[in-house]
């Protein structure tokens, strides 16, 4: 998949301390495509954020705890690949 397809950024909100906003489950996760030391190589193009995230740019995605555990459960199926994410240091 073009690395044009796959949103720089996929932000992933963070439990609030108001009341009247919506809990987030503290085991959802940010992945952030532009720090991935993968990006634009063959590893990314076997990442499963390419497949679930098929979007236009800038579109956001959340991945709660159970979405990752289904994600989980396909990758060692062998039906989808797993995230091959890995940040940059420095």
């Amino acid at each position: 998949m073009p690395i044009a397809a796959i949103p720089s950024r996929v932000p992933v909100p963070t439990p609030r301390t108001k009341t009247s906003d919506p809990v987030v489950s503290p085991e959802a996760f940010t992945i952030d495509c532009a720090d991935c030391i993968h990006r634009q190589t063959p590893v990314c193009d076997d990442c499963v954020v390419s497949f679930i995230v098929g979007r236009q740019p800038e579109d956001a995605i959340v991945v709660d705890a159970d979405e990752a555990r289904a994600v989980r459960l396909l990758e060692q199926a062998g039906l989808v690949p797993g995230v091959r994410h890995s940040r940059q240091v420095g």
